[in-house]
């Protein structure tokens, strides 16, 4: 099947202008090269995929059984598979209690790009009232029917009208992929109560490993990620739709998935099955991941907007 691609300006800023950043892979479709192009605005420095995948043909590029998020429906997981769906309950437990930290008390919750539901999962069993919205049919499927939860198949733009609804949304690892931003963050504003928290982690395209693994830096997942942002990009756009930080944090889990995926990125790409290849690349993989995590958690004032997963908490 052919799909159509199309050319755009920045997401953010809408500015025409921009320098290219680099080609990279799709992790799937090796053999294909560095087909895709990472572009820098010259206005806002947003990093963005350009041309990019219609978006009515997206949805093509997320059916391979080996991408994360949907892992819980695969019925042949992998030992690496296994390994991540066990993480990922320390990982869901982690973000409750982050989002807890900042609001003690359970309230109304938004769970968008919900994936397979894990994590609400996790937030209905401390108290909390869930909803969820997800655009994949067999991962909402396997939501509803592995956890009874409550999920609207779609985009936050295919959920009822009503305004002032949600005390938290949370959107982890969504944002990278939605192709209409601002719409899509004013409609988690009208949504939000007075007060309410808006919760989003997106890949850091300015983090260390990021910079070392460059156009092997499994985070940039063309074509599925269509923008990628730093804290300064992240926060121009908050800033657009009068969304105030409360907080910012760093997920420690993600650093070390990026950079143990970034070198088998590496391997797959060079060929090489080499038993010495392989220890080389485990051990750079823990000391990228060792410098990142300090950057991300003991770099401040200078150092800590380069972790490699940028975690906001913003309130409307």
């Amino acid at each position: 099947m052919k799909y159509c691609f199309e050319n755009v300006s920045c997401p953010v800023c809408h500015t025409a202008a921009s320098a290219p950043f680099c080609r990279v892979p799709d992790r799937f479709e090796l053999e294909k090269g560095d087909q895709y192009r990472l572009l820098s605005c010259k206005g806002c420095r947003l990093i963005y995929l350009n041309p990019r995948p219609q978006e009515e043909h997206s949805g093509a590029f997320y059916q391979n059984s080996e991408y994360s998020p949907f892992i819980s429906v695969n019925p042949k997981p992998t030992f690496f598979d296994k390994i991540y769906l066990g993480l990922r309950t320390w990982n869901n437990r982690w973000k409750r209690r982050k989002i807890e930290a900042v609001r003690s008390e359970p309230g109304k919750l938004l769970d968008v790009g919900c994936g397979t539901g894990e994590f609400m999962l996790e937030m209905k069993q401390a108290g909390w009232d869930i909803r969820g919205v997800e655009r994949d049919g067999n991962a909402a499927a396997c939501a509803i029917e592995n956890h009874k939860l409550r999920i609207v198949k779609g985009t936050i733009h295919d959920l009822p009208a009503v305004n002032k609804t949600y005390d938290v949304i949370t959107m982890w690892h969504v944002l990278e992929h939605i192709y209409d931003v601002h719409q899509t963050v004013q409609r988690v504003r009208d949504l939000l109560k007075p007060g309410g928290l808006f919760v989003v982690a997106v890949p850091n395209a300015a983090s260390l490993d990021a910079s070392i693994y460059r156009q092997n830096w499994i985070a940039w997942d063309s074509p599925r990620h269509v923008q990628h942002f730093s804290f300064e990009t992240l926060s121009t756009l908050m800033k657009m739709h009068s969304m105030t930080l409360k907080k910012s944090l760093h997920l420690p889990l993600d650093t070390c998935f990026n950079t143990l995926m970034s070198e088998d990125l590496i391997r797959k790409r060079s060929g090489s099955k080499f038993i010495v290849m392989k220890i080389f690349s485990l051990m750079r993989a823990v000391f990228v991941a060792a410098l990142t995590l300090k950057m991300g958690f003991f770099g401040r004032p200078f150092g800590w907007k380069r972790g490699s997963t940028l975690i906001g908490i913003w309130k409307k």
